[in-house]
């Protein structure tokens, strides 16, 4: 769904109203965390966005092998505690619709969209939003299709090529804000208030700062929030799906690690707005926005943030590159590649599809219908690790007798796109 099918739906989200207030008031009282209400109506095996749980999984798996591998998807859902015995049948919790459902049962559960994501060209201080932004994505899928959806968003504005450990989710060559704003998105998927069906959280990328904003309050005060004391989680099953695939920090570390990613670039702490009574959360870098808007780092001090210096550099167009192919599918600026335009052949991109688990060269070789060793690296394999798609298993020596591949986020993002048409 782009953003001008969604743009005034999400519009008018953007208030509260009463009947969603006295919802949030009965959720605050009630024994049991929102997220892991049972919603009887649905079948287990019905609810899911298959190509969701299976990105889930091969993620699953990689970092917790043989665990799990020979279960079916509501089994494995089972065993998770996403999926709960209800009477003499399986039935989804809120946490599982979220995180896995499909869009159908997604907005059946949550009646408005789940993130609203805009680029916006100004900064903070030149007026409403809507009269700058650039880019928009509304998101009304699940929490995964969100987080892919936005990420390979941000990297589509990012500013120059990047690889990441699958083992650790983490970039080899981070640049500027991404670890942060990775962080912070995740703790907003897991920590927002579904029960609050009035109010939409968002992300605005100004050139001088992100903010993000979410109905829930952070249910401590600010001050507690750096501790190293594990919290109490709004949504713990939530936070367990993204933990089970390292996309979620233990609880009581995760606003240590946005705090911590930020200041090393030289920027003064992220902004905390937590209120209560409004029911609502904001978190806000400041120093650095959209990452297509290069800044010069800056050092602040004190509580009071000064006002941007601002710059006269210019971002820089990037380089472009292009595998070799006459008639292969084109990804341009994908997670695996900064304003890159990759062309993937169609043997290329069986790789990809067979990649979503580690395999051998044999096998690639095999799933390709290519014969030849050399040529097969040369031509087909090559190119995917140049352009950060597929990684080996033992980078640090290539010929290894046990040597695999397996995709990168970004080839899981190019994937999943793939697998969802």
């Amino acid at each position: 769904m782009n953003h001008e099918e969604t743009s005034d739906r999400a519009d008018r989200h953007g208030c509260p109203d009463a009947e969603s207030g006295g919802e949030r008031f009965a959720q605050d009282d009630a024994a049991d965390q929102y997220d892991g209400g049972v919603l009887e109506e649905l079948e287990a095996h019905q609810f899911f966005h298959p190509p969701s749980v299976r990105w889930y999984r091969s993620l699953f798996s990689g970092r917790n092998p043989g665990e799990g591998q020979d279960l079916g998807d509501v089994e494995f859902l089972h065993e998770r505690g996403l999926v709960v015995e209800c009477g003499d049948r399986l039935a989804p919790t809120r946490a599982a619709v979220l995180v896995f459902g499909r869009p159908r049962y997604v907005l059946q559960a949550l009646p408005r969209p789940v993130i609203d994501c805009q680029f916006i060209g100004a900064n903070h201080d030149e007026g409403p939003p809507e009269r700058h932004w650039t880019d928009r994505i509304v998101v009304e899928e699940n929490l995964l299709q969100a987080w892919l959806t936005v990420a390979e968003r941000y990297m589509r504005h990012a500013k120059r090529p990047f690889s990441i450990d699958m083992r650790t989710m983490r970039r080899d060559d981070d640049p500027p804000g991404y670890a942060s704003f990775r962080e912070a998105f995740i703790n907003q998927l897991i920590h927002e208030d579904y029960g609050d069906r009035g109010r939409t959280a968002f992300i605005r990328l100004y050139r001088d700062r992100t903010v993000f904003w979410n109905p829930g309050d952070a249910g401590a005060p600010t001050s507690e929030l750096l501790d190293r004391t594990a919290k109490e989680v709004r949504n713990p099953l939530i936070a367990a799906a993204f933990r089970g695939i390292c996309l979620a920090k233990q609880a009581g570390t995760g606003m240590r690690a946005i705090f911590e990613s930020w200041q090393r670039l030289g920027h003064a702490p992220p902004v905390i707005r937590s209120d209560e009574a409004r029911s609502e959360f904001e978190l806000t870098l400041v120093g650095e926005g959209a990452p297509g808007e290069e800044r010069r780092p800056t050092v602040r001090t004190g509580a009071e943030l000064a006002e941007d210096r601002g710059g006269d550099d210019r971002p820089v167009d990037p380089p472009r590159t292009e595998m070799d192919s006459d008639h292969g599918d084109q990804v341009r600026g994908d997670m695996g590649s900064d304003h890159v335009s990759v062309r993937l052949t169609a043997r290329q991109r069986d790789i990809v599809a067979a990649c979503d688990v580690p395999r051998s060269l044999a096998e690639l070789m095999e799933r390709a219908g290519v014969s030849h060793r050399s040529h097969f690296r040369r031509k087909h394999l090559k190119p995917l690790l140049d352009a950060g798609l597929v990684r080996m298993t033992n980078p640090g020596n290539p010929r290894a007798p046990n040597q695999k591949y397996v995709l990168t986020d970004a080839g899981a993002v190019v994937r999943g796109r793939w697998v969802g048409e």
